[in-house]
């Protein structure tokens, strides 16, 4: 069982006509984030809004963070680009 810390859910909304979900989520240890991103990857839907569907699904984690962004390809990249230069740090 995961133990999530905090579970931050930065957008999730259809906005016009591009869907957009960024969830970032906190986990007790770099294992149990790992398995978490592993679930999200397996589970999250980009079907989930009944009028659009996002493009590119991107599940990621660093240490003990996992984000997961849902949105268009290019926009899910910069935002994968941010994620990654804000854990490098």
């Amino acid at each position: 069982m995961q133990t999530i810390r905090s579970l931050c859910p930065l957008v999730d909304h259809p906005s016009g006509i591009d869907a957009i979900c960024i969830i970032s989520a906190e986990c007790r240890s770099a294992q149990e984030a790992e398995q978490l991103a592993a679930d999200i990857e397996a589970n999250a839907d980009p079907r989930k809004w009944i009028c659009v569907e996002a493009e590119s699904k991107i599940v990621d984690f660093s240490g003990d963070t996992v984000i997961l962004i849902m949105t268009s390809a290019d926009l899910a990249e910069q935002l994968h680009s941010g994620f990654t230069a804000a854990v490098a740090e």
